[in-house]
């Protein structure tokens, strides 16, 4: 499997993917997902949050993977997904709830590592895949 790089973008009006900088964290030019405060860095509502529909463990210490499955002609990412999955790849600002990640390794509630994101289009039963 080929190494996956994400890559980072200024900030500014022409950033169309994460920005990661002293002062923070931005998706796009007007999504911030962690700020800098005076006390630190804040980061998103932890009220905000979505279920990915699969999260594994890739062999040999790789990064854990979240994978998104959409299927159907226009699909989109939940307003949600669009804050959470970016956090989930930078690290350290999403967490599962749930027991069922103790398999993994980790404890209900424990902020996750870095993740590789990974969206899986089909666009019904008869079509192949598209990674």
């Amino acid at each position: 499997m080929p190494e996956i790089m994400r890559r980072l973008h200024p900030r500014g009006a022409a950033c169309r993917g994460i920005c990661v900088d002293a002062d923070g964290a931005m998706l796009g030019p007007e999504c911030v997902l962690v700020e800098r405060t005076a006390t630190g860095f804040s980061a998103l509502d932890r009220r905000v949050w979505a279920r990915a529909d699969i999260i594994a463990a890739q062999p040999v210490g790789g990064p854990m993977l979240i994978v998104e499955v959409k299927t159907g002609k226009k699909p989109r990412y939940t307003s949600p997904q669009e804050d959470v999955y970016p956090m989930a790849q930078i690290g350290g600002h999403v967490f599962s709830p749930y027991s069922k990640i103790e398999a993994l390794g980790y404890r209900a509630g424990q902020w996750l590592p870095p993740m590789t994101f990974v969206t899986v289009y089909k666009q019904n039963a008869k079509s192949d895949p598209v990674w």
